[in-house]
């Protein structure tokens, strides 16, 4: 009898493994900065005129409308949603969010992580969990790893008054010691239309109170 446990226990280890080895979804950093260099740009009153994005991110999707699943007393997740990645193997990719996994070849959605935390045709098969054809629609999306170093610095235009222009300063946030932060700027046009801050250098080449024509020669430095 105790043999037959053994054999038994793992017979059943086999039907729930994964087929390959997964692969860890790790973020990886990105910088995006706007606008393109030298060249001549034009925004309104509100707009943001120069921006540096520092983000560690993953590829993943984002739900076009809420989902939701028969586990854990009928969880929602909302539309707008960026899912979580886990990791991926040869056949599924698979999500921290309820366990959700994706067919790669096919785009199908299924909720079958086992306890181990990996997709399989076994797991994918439990019918009382699984969406219906068609309810997670999803489109590509990055997700932003809050739990790593992330900044966002905006530098908005805040129109024109007498010969001053008004630039509002925003930093936003995250695990880098420092809360979010704003800061009005005036720059008076009589002094000269190069103007700098906090490493952006921009020239201006024409501003009212509603719209402003500009060129950055460098962006922000951290």
């Amino acid at each position: 009898m105790k043999f037959r446990s053994i054999l038994f226990s793992l017979t059943v280890l086999g039907l729930f493994g994964c087929s390959s080895a997964p692969t860890i979804k790790n973020s990886t950093i990105q910088k995006h900065d706007f606008p393109e260099l030298n060249v001549s740009a034009t925004a309104e009153l509100g707009d943001t005129i120069v921006s540096h994005i520092y983000s560690a991110t993953s590829p993943s999707y984002k739900l076009l409308k809420s989902w939701s699943t028969a586990l854990d007393g009928g969880v929602t997740l909302p539309a707008g949603l960026v899912l979580k990645p886990r990791y991926e193997d040869q056949k599924y990719e698979a999500f921290f969010n309820l366990a959700l996994c994706r067919v790669k070849s096919s785009g199908e959605w299924c909720v079958g992580q086992n306890a181990f935390g990996t997709c399989n045709a076994l797991t994918c098969g439990i019918p009382i969990y699984q969406p219906k054809e068609g309810e997670i629609q999803v489109e590509p999306a990055d997700y932003v790893d809050i739990t790593q170093p992330n900044l966002q610095q905006e530098l908005i235009y805040n129109g024109k008054v007498g010969n001053s222009v008004k630039f509002l300063y925003r930093e936003l946030s995250q695990n880098l010691m420092r809360e979010a932060f704003s800061q009005d700027i005036q720059y008076d046009l009589s002094e000269g239309n190069e103007i700098g801050f906090k490493g952006v250098r921009l020239t201006i080449i024409k501003a009212t109170n509603r719209k402003i024509t500009y060129k950055v020669s460098t962006h922000f430095i951290q």
